[in-house]
């Protein structure tokens, strides 16, 4: 299913045990058109529904802001070359990030879950027996 696209049609190229699991998770948000599927239809409607929501996010915001430690989360974030604007809300990286990027230098060892000599055995679950 992709947005943009009519239920029926998307129905048709869907295999015959996932079309009623799309089907009812397309009525589930509105069909066509819904949340999550662009459409024209109430396109205005849904901006101005966002905007009037802003004001309240905004305020939220600043007063989460005023619970935390700003110049302490910002002073850390900076030792690490990550950039932190509180007033913007934004996240990103520093310009002297390269130079404080933690070099990784280190042996990497899998084991694949079941594959030890441990989960193998029927009356071993996780490391412990059963008994």
């Amino acid at each position: 299913w992709t947005p943009g696209s009519s239920s029926r049609s998307t129905m048709r190229r869907l295999s015959p045990r996932m079309a009623p699991k799309m089907a009812g998770a397309a009525a589930a948000i509105g069909g066509v058109g819904g949340i999550g599927v662009k459409s024209e239809e109430g396109l205005d409607e849904r901006y101005a529904a966002i905007n009037s929501g802003q004001a309240a996010q905004q305020a939220n915001y600043d007063a989460w802001v005023k619970t935390i430690d700003g110049p302490g989360m910002t002073s850390a974030a900076a030792a690490i070359g990550i950039d932190v604007n509180l007033e913007e809300g934004s996240v990103s990286y520093a310009a002297d990030f390269e130079s404080k990027r933690t070099p990784l230098d280190f042996d990497l060892l899998y084991c694949r879950h079941g594959k030890t000599t441990g989960n193998t055995e029927p009356r071993v679950y996780q490391g412990f027996g059963d008994e």
